[in-house]
This record gives structure tokens, sequence and C-alpha cells, in this order.
């Protein structure tokens, strides 16, 4: 069993009946510690969110920041055309693979 279900799973435990039969400090704590795993997965969560963005995403919001190439039209046509040209890569190297596997079924 995973780490992040056997915690879920004591977050359950003491939610339920466990935490009524428990001192006043005892409970704080368990609250304190569940509240800080919750703030912990929703952090993962977005970096996860964070991370899939592509390379052209990931340049043209670096790229935000400065102020001569924040407000250029070029600017946001080019990111546009890389978008586009990512996409295109994407898809072919998708179509690609897919080939590939039909050649090794069909020999």
């Amino acid at each position: 069993m995973k780490l992040i279900d056997r915690v879920k799973q004591a977050f359950d435990y003491f939610n339920s009946f466990r935490l009524e039969e428990l001192k006043e400090d005892d409970v704080y704590y368990i609250d304190s510690m569940m509240e800080y795993i919750e703030k912990l997965e929703a952090e993962v969560s977005t970096l996860k969110k964070e991370t899939k963005q592509t390379a052209v995403e990931f340049l043209a919001k670096s790229l935000k920041d400065f102020p001569h190439i924040k407000h250029s039209f070029r600017f946001k046509e080019l990111v546009e055309q890389a978008k586009a040209m990512e996409k295109e890569q994407i898809v072919d190297a998708h179509y690609q693979g897919y080939r590939e596997i039909l050649k090794k079924q069909t020999h």
C-alpha cells in the first residue's frame, strides 16, 4: 500500500470515531498534521500542473517578465507560431510511433 493511501486511511480512521476518544491536545495536533498534509498535497498538485507545460509555454512565461518583450506583438505572434510547430511535432511523433507499432504487429 502506498504511503499516501495509508495517510488517507489514517485520516479517515481518526475522523470517524477515534477523535472522540482522544484528549483535546491529541485531537489538536492530529488535526494540525492532517491540515499540513492536505496543504502539501495541494502544493504537489500545483507543481505537477506547472511542470506539464511545454517548452514553448515555459519560455513564453519566462520571457514575459521582460517589459520590452511583454508588450511586443511580434513576440505573441512568434509564441503562437512556435506552439503550432510544437503541436505538429507532437502529432507527427505520435503517428510515427503508431506506425512503428503497426509494423511490428504485421511482421
